[in-house]
């Protein structure tokens, strides 16, 4: 096993079963490990990563054309430990969630900050840090399990009504901006 988190993305048309995208594919992606679930948008697919070896957590865009290519990439920060470490545990450490809205993706770090971006270019237009408990870097692990006896609950931001509603993996708190 390597402690990589690289995955790629593939998309299949329903009623024929033909590859439509395959993030392999992309030229210049191989420095990155994919690192949360994608959005796409019919243009584009967006989808959290990390450099290979870097804690980094950036957001990128690849094209969803016939020729798929790496558009923008755009960085949130850098997480304060080494996520790459968490291997038997990792669908539990912090992931970045999104949401895509209105021309709007809303990227979740899930350790402390929401920002808004502009899907096509990549800007950030604003970012919000929340309360957010930091991760501790030794943990003892019976059967797989932390034994601190923190529950943890994930999901990506959402709107409803006009108002954006975000609940950081390991925050107490629900926000509502």
């Amino acid at each position: 096993g390597s402690s990589d988190i690289a995955q790629y993305i593939y998309s299949r048309a329903a009623a024929t079963g033909k590859e439509t995208f395959n993030s392999e594919k992309v030229e210049g992606l191989k420095e990155w490990s994919l690192y949360g679930s994608p959005s796409a948008d019919g243009e584009r697919v967006y989808v959290p990563a990390m450099k290979q070896n870097q804690q980094d957590v950036h957001i990128i865009a690849i094209s969803a054309a016939a020729e798929p290519k790496l558009l923008w990439s755009t960085s949130l920060g850098t997480y304060k430990n080494n996520q790459q470490m968490w291997y038997y545990q990792m669908e539990r450490s912090v992931q970045p969630t999104l949401l895509l809205h209105d021309g709007r993706l809303y990227a979740d770090t899930h350790a402390g900050s929401l920002v808004e971006l502009d899907a096509s270019s990549g800007r950030i237009d604003w970012a919000v840090n929340y309360v957010s408990e930091t991760s501790i870097q030794h943990r003892f692990f019976m059967w797989g399990m932390p034994m601190n006896g923190s529950s943890l609950t994930v999901s990506p931001p959402m709107i409803v009504d006009g108002v954006l509603y975000v609940k950081g993996m390991k925050s107490t708190r629900l926000y509502a901006i």
